[in-house]
């Protein structure tokens, strides 16, 4: 355990993990795993045991895991300040250049928080070789803020697990996206990424849309020789543990796990040894010789799961297929239109934030208490019948019965004509698949709160009884829709936990946290002629997303194991290739 000092005086606990194995002595050198982290040793133990079994018994066992506790954390000094600390990292790769047991090559991993902190990692240059991260984001502020809405239950949670509560007051009070967030997100900072990396989101995650946001910017921005080393792993669930009403395949779920750390262990194995330009280089070449065997993409693909659906399989391709923007209308009868509605309706509610509509599953912590101390919030695919039950702030909107199976993937929007008779108020949206038998089952959903539709110029009010046009981003998803289902939206003002009831008066939420104070808001959509509202939907062809031959994944994960017969595997081969490399 090392105590190693930053820039400003702060010093921050610090832990070199090993296999027993590995000797030290001046002679010896290894890459390091770098992680930035904000939990208990409890958990950092329970880490370091995974990447132990799936990384590095595997693929390098000369390696060590370098867990560095941030600031507030345990005994460490200074205060805790959230994901602000990523000169932090640069100040210990500068100690790490004094220690004679690194041989300078730097990896980076990291899940959730951890992961946050290895993306943002880009921003202090540091000569990072390859990275993995798992579900995460890498901008602070809209971790915090969707849309201008709250996370609540989210930034709770996580504040409680790492022992924190106290730093919500400091979210709370900077609601503005201004420069206080700087240093917290990569926006503009993408041609700093000089190594190929692996990506995993979930469809259900907290961090969802976010990891999709990255993994473009690396694929698209970053040092062009490197563009093409990058992979994207999409499971279902994420920081969803519990998962939701529909059973996804374990098979499935397993093999793309397995899917993550083999293309983790193909990056660290091939470029553990690259010491220098040359040898890193080298090591490129031959990663970008094994990368047009396999494609880049890997993604679960999502279905009702009744018998006989399809869907709930993996696929796969060098990138997501490419969606055909499809418009369905809110039209009169609360039905969803191909067309544009040739008359105009409008459809109000009275939204009271002292009795909000409940959230029921999405893109939400779903871990038990047991395992983190935060409340059970149900997330992923789950049915909103319950939630609709009995409510008349929810506005439900169906389509007729689909006749063939329709295929969504990519991004989903909901364009809304809204007014109000207040100053500030939320618009919450769902998508879902309608069952037969009337289940409303969750995809996706999301929220935008009036005043913050136009974040960066500041809080902009409405005009009560003016007509406002809205787009509500639902994230993205992988779907099937089946024969006799019916696509639905349902529209309202609140999803609470899951974000903060909007209490109707424009205050700041500093001061409404404080000083408890709504009013009801009658609100109203507009739909039809040139008010049309209506839902995007991320339409590809149904051949896009057929799963994956199981030759690819049969010849593909062998690589990166021993082979039955003891012969070196395709990475250890590309490794040994490497190493005749000279400086």
């Amino acid at each position: 355990m090392f105590n190693v000092t930053m820039s400003d005086g702060i010093v921050l606990t610090t832990t070199l993990w090993t296999l027993r194995s590995v000797k030290f002595n001046e002679k010896s050198s290894f890459p390091v795993n770098y992680q930035s982290f904000p939990y208990n040793y409890f958990v950092e133990k329970a880490i370091v045991l995974q990447w132990a079994t799936a990384l590095l018994l595997k693929t390098m066992p000369q390696h060590a895991i370098l867990i560095q506790h941030m600031r507030g954390n345990g005994s460490n000094t200074g205060k805790f300040a959230g994901f602000h600390q990523a000169q932090d990292i640069a100040d210990t790769v500068t100690w790490l250049k004094q220690q004679y047991w690194w041989n300078g090559v730097l990896f980076g991993t990291g899940k959730s928080a951890m992961g946050v902190m290895s993306y943002l990692s880009a921003l202090v240059n540091v000569p990072m070789r390859a990275q993995s991260v798992s579900i995460a984001a890498a901008d602070e502020y809209k971790l915090i803020y969707q849309n201008g809405a709250f996370r609540s239950a989210l930034v709770n949670g996580m504040l409680k697990y790492v022992n924190q509560t106290d730093y919500n007051v400091t979210y709370i009070d900077h609601e503005d996206p201004g420069p206080w967030w700087n240093g917290t997100n990569l926006d503009g900072h993408y041609a700093g990424v000089k190594w190929p990396a692996v990506h995993t989101a979930g469809w259900y995650d907290v961090f969802q849309q976010d990891t999709l946001d990255v993994y473009h910017g690396y694929r698209t921005q970053s040092d062009p020789e490197i563009r093409d080393l990058q992979f994207l792993i999409i499971e279902p669930k994420g920081h969803c543990f519990a998962g939701g009403a529909v059973k996804w395949h374990n098979l499935a779920l397993a093999e793309l796990s397995t899917l993550a750390s083999t293309f983790a262990g193909m990056l660290f194995g091939v470029l553990a040894d690259a010491v220098n330009v040359p040898k890193f280089e080298a090591g490129l070449e031959l990663l970008r010789s094994l990368s047009k065997q396999i494609p880049r993409v890997f993604w679960y693909v999502m279905g009702s799961g009744l018998h006989g659906a399809k869907g709930n399989w993996i696929a796969a391709a060098d990138a997501l297929p490419t969606p055909t923007p499809t418009p369905m209308y809110l039209a009169p009868h609360k039905t969803l239109s191909e067309v544009v509605p040739n008359q105009s309706s409008a459809f109000s509610y009275v939204y009271n934030p002292e009795d909000p509509v409940k959230t029921l599953g999405g893109n939400n912590m779903g871990a038990p208490p047991a395992l983190t101390g935060m409340a059970n919030l149900p997330c992923g695919p789950w049915d909103q019948l319950p939630v609709n039950k009995y409510r008349t702030d929810v506005l439900v909107f169906t389509s007729e019965k689909l006749q063939t199976e329709l295929a969504i993937t990519g991004r989903t929007k909901i364009v809304l004509f809204v007014s109000s008779n207040v100053t500030d108020t939320d618009f919450t949206a769902k998508l879902v698949d309608v069952f037969p038998n009337g289940t409303r089952l969750l995809l996706q959903d999301g929220i935008q709160r009036m005043r913050w539709r136009y974040p960066h110029k500041g809080p902009q009010f409405m005009s009560p009884g003016e007509v406002y046009k809205i787009e509500i981003d639902l994230w993205s998803t992988s779907y099937i829709f089946m024969p006799n289902h019916s696509i639905g939206v349902d529209i309202s003002s609140s999803n609470v936990p899951q974000f903060d009831a909007n209490p109707n008066t424009g205050y700041p939420l500093k001061v409404t946290s404080r000083v408890p104070y709504t009013l009801l808001a009658n609100n109203t959509v507009h739909t039809g002629l040139d008010q049309a509202s209506h839902v995007l939907l991320p339409v590809v062809p149904l051949d896009s997303v057929a799963p994956v031959r199981d030759k690819i994944m049969q010849n593909l994960l062998p690589h990166f194991s021993t082979t039955a017969d003891g012969q070196p595997t395709l990475a250890a081969k590309l490794r040994a290739l490497g190493e005749d490399v000279s400086q």
